[in-house]
């Protein structure tokens, strides 16, 4: 079971990497990301302490999806973009459907709420939940991912390098610690 559990993440981080050095945008949730992490965490930790007592194991995958799901409602990290492309995409999309903003640093100030907006290396944050109307909130979020791949610039891929390395340790740990 701990075999498939460590070819599994292996996959899936070389995998993502690959894509993410193809330079390719894409547009994940982070409940997707934050979950994968708090699996790959608590799947070792607990596979190590916990051998046989799997009701234990469910319930705290159980409590961990269930913060992951309240922590990261409304929130997409969009890779291979900076945030002035995303920003004026944004300002676009909202112009197109007639909705009055201003943009503050980072930040998109509308009516009732705020759009914020978080760049890291090669990445960016949207937070989307203070927007309550969820028209709109699905509007703006299906138009930014259909219009992606307008935005030509290219970047150099830091977070497909960093998870594809990433899966190159898992694989390496796992080699040496079966050994």
């Amino acid at each position: 079971m701990e075999a498939i559990f460590d070819r599994i993440i292996v996959l899936v981080l070389i995998g993502f990497g690959g894509v993410l050095l193809s330079r390719k945008k894409l547009m994940v949730s982070r409940l997707i990301e934050q979950t994968f992490i708090a699996f790959i965490i608590l799947g070792y930790s607990s596979i190590n302490y916990i051998k046989e007592d799997y009701p234990i194991r469910i319930i705290i995958m159980i409590i961990v999806i269930v913060s992951c799901v309240c922590l990261t409602k409304r929130r997409y990290t969009i890779y291979n973009v900076y945030i002035k492309d995303i920003l004026f995409l944004i300002n676009d999309i909202l112009s197109k459907i007639d909705i009055r903003y201003v943009n503050k640093d980072n930040d998109i100030i509308l009516e009732n709420a705020k759009i914020k907006l978080k760049e890291s290396i090669g990445c960016v944050e949207i937070n989307f939940s203070e927007i309550k109307d969820k028209q709109l909130y699905s509007k703006i979020k299906n138009e930014i991912k259909s219009r992606l791949n307008t935005i030509d610039k290219k970047i150099f891929p830091f977070a497909g390098m960093i998870y594809s390395i990433l899966g190159i340790v898992v694989t390496l740990s796992i080699y040496c610690v079966s050994k």
